[in-house]
């Protein structure tokens, strides 16, 4: 099962039409979080083996509570993908996101630069 995740309606709009023309629909649940929590209820606590951030850390008001948030969703040992544009977050501004989600009982595991994208990925400890 797949959780999808967004603050905007149109996105996970857009995504269900994608998904259910390529038949994956049934695998794909749609959540519309609030600007400053995921806001998932507590039944899914502990229970995600991978969260993905793509181009959303830098959007969001406070980052801190993000990562406290995914960290108590994740597995123990459970991993998140963080991706961030580097024409919008700086090297300093990545590092310092990174260091936020340590912070929070995520351990960096490997850190990469695409063209497109500046990337990590961290495990819960565990």
């Amino acid at each position: 099962m797949v959780i999808a995740v967004d603050v905007q309606e149109e996105m996970l709009r857009i995504l269900q039409e994608k998904m259910g023309t390529e038949g994956l629909l049934p695998r794909i649940k749609t959540h519309r979080c609030d600007p400053d929590s995921i806001a998932l209820s507590p039944g899914y606590d502990g229970k995600m083996d991978v969260v993905f951030t793509i181009f959303v850390v830098h959007e969001v008001p406070d980052a801190v509570k993000l990562f406290r948030e995914i960290s108590t969703l994740l597995v123990p040992g459970g991993q998140l993908f963080i991706s961030e544009p580097p024409v919008i977050v700086s090297g300093k501004e990545f590092r310092d996101t990174l260091s936020l989600a340590q912070e929070a009982g995520l351990q960096l595991v490997e850190r990469r630069l695409f063209f497109v994208n500046r990337a990590a990925v961290l495990r819960k400890e565990g």
